[in-house]
C-alpha cells in the first residue's frame, strides 16, 4: 500500500472515531435526611418511599447499580424496589423465606450494591446469620434490562416496605450508578457519515489496485 493510500485510510479512520460515542459515569448517594424520615414503618405495606430528581443528564441509560444502605430490623422481612419511567425491578424480596425457613434472613441490616455483575441467587441467602447483609448481589427481581435506553432525567424512587411485625429497620442512605451512553450531535453524526463514507472508498481504491496487479495465468494446451 502507498504511503498516500495510507493517509487517506488513517484520516478516514480518524474521522469515524471522531464521531464515536462517548460513556459517561455518574453516581449520586443521599443520606441523613428525607422527606420521609429515616424509619421504615413495621409491619406496614404502605412502606418507606424516596424520590429523587435527576436533572442535566446527557444521553440514554447503559448501566445501572443501586446502593442501600439500613440497619436493624429484620432481613427477611424487607421488600424493596427501584422505579424511574418504565424501568423497574425489585432489590429485595423476603431474602431467605422459603418453606423450609419461614422467617427468611434473620439479619440486622443491609450494606449492599445490586448490580448485573453481583453474585446471583440473593433470595434463598442465610450465610449471615444474624449479622448485616453485605456484598454486592444481583437484584432479587428482574434485573435492571427495563432502565436500559431510558433517559435519566426526571424521578427516581426507592420504596421499602417491612412486612412482619416485632423489628424496626433504619434507612441510613441510598444511592445510583449510572452509567450514560452518549446521544451523538448532529455534528457527531456527519463526522462519523463523513468517516464511513471514505473508509469505504478507500478500500474499494485498494481492491482495484490489487485486482490491477493480479494478472491472468496462461492457458496451457
Amino acid at each position: 500500500m502507498s504511503m498516500k493510500m495510507k493517509t487517506k485510510l488513517g484520516t478516514a479512520a480518524s474521522l469515524l472515531l471522531a464521531g464515536s460515542i462517548h460513556a459517561a459515569v455518574v453516581d449520586y448517594n443521599w443520606s441523613g435526611v428525607f422527606a420521609n424520615g429515616t424509619a421504615v414503618p413495621d409491619n406496614n405495606t404502605n412502606g418507606w418511599a424516596d424520590s429523587r430528581n435527576l436533572s442535566g443528564l446527557n444521553g440514554t441509560v447503559s448501566g445501572l447499580a443501586v446502593t442501600l444502605d439500613l440497619t436493624g430490623g429484620w432481613n427477611g422481612d424487607l421488600y424493596a424496589y427501584v422505579q424511574h419511567g418504565s424501568g423497574f425491578t425489585v432489590l429485595l424480596n423476603r431474602v431467605g423465606v422459603s418453606e423450609a425457613h419461614p422467617s427468611g434472613n434473620a439479619g440486622e441490616g443491609v450494606l449492599v450494591t445490586f448490580s448485573a455483575a453481583g453474585t446471583p441467587d440473593l433470595h434463598t441467602y442465610l450465610g449471615n446469620g444474624t449479622g448485616v447483609l453485605t456484598g454486592t448481589w444481583q437484584p432479587d427481581g428482574a434485573g435492571f434490562n427495563s432502565f436500559l435506553g431510558l433517559n435519566p432525567n426526571g424521578d427516581w424512587r426507592l420504596f421499602l416496605a417491612d412486612l412482619n411485625g416485632a423489628d424496626m429497620m433504619t434507612v441510613n442512605s441510598w444511592g445510583l450508578h449510572l452509567e450514560l451512553s452518549a446521544v451523538p450531535e448532529p455534528s457527531e453524526w456527519a463526522a462519523m457519515s463523513f468517516g464511513l463514507l471514505g473508509l469505504a472508498w478507500v478500500v474499494k481504491r485498494i481492491g482495484r489496485r490489487l485486482k490491477a496487479k493480479v494478472k491472468p495465468m496462461p492457458i496451457r494446451n
